[in-house]
């Protein structure tokens, strides 16, 4: 799968977008890994869980992004992790099966952002 992030219109900005969630992530206090993760699927009790970048999560907003750290993943939609409150949790106890982003994919992004590290508009001649 490709690296996208929902609602983000090109891959600079979906770049762009899923650093700020990363910066938000790590005030919190975790320590995430590289890894892009399209798709976690998780026990939550007796109910098999499944949160996919891009589609509704358990609590009914759309996932935007899940990161690794040591204790497990971290499902972040609005107003879990990106904007306030903490992102959902998976422990790694809990997880069935996980499914990551291309790496081709992802450097080719990077190497994107890179070139359009400046994005100023065009001064006028007036």
């Amino acid at each position: 799968m490709k690296f996208f992030i929902p609602f983000t219109v090109d891959p600079i900005q979906a770049e762009r977008v899923y650093h700020r969630i990363a910066e938000r992530i790590k005030s919190l206090g975790y320590d995430i890994k590289s890894e892009r993760i399209y798709q976690v699927i998780f026990r939550l009790g007796d109910k098999l869980v499944s949160e996919t970048i891009g589609a509704a999560s358990d609590n009914g907003e759309i996932v935007l992004t899940i990161f690794k750290d040591h204790v497990g993943y971290f499902i972040c939609t609005y107003s879990h992790g990106v904007v306030w409150g903490e992102p959902t949790m998976a422990r790694y106890s809990e997880i069935e099966s996980v499914d990551f982003f291309e790496k081709a994919d992802i450097i080719l992004t990077v190497h994107e952002t890179r070139l359009s590290a400046i994005d100023v508009p065009p001064i006028s001649a007036e």
